[in-house]
């Protein structure tokens, strides 16, 4: 995803391997995250949507 759309994120948290993850109630943004901005609503909602649907975030 950083090669395809790297130039705009705008920030994310990726956890290291092995780090537990945080409760529902600590928030959104308490584990795995991305922050992407564009001009256009509806390319950035496709990027979105690609973005979700190929990256696996996995909890153990």
């Amino acid at each position: 995803m950083f090669r395809s759309y790297g130039d705009l994120v705008v920030g994310h948290d990726f956890l290291t391997p092995g780090t537990p993850t945080q409760p529902v109630e600590a928030g959104y943004m308490a584990n795995a995250w991305m922050r992407l901005r564009h001009p256009d609503f509806d390319v950035l909602h496709g990027i979105l949507n690609e973005i979700g649907e190929r990256v696996q975030v996995r909890a153990h």
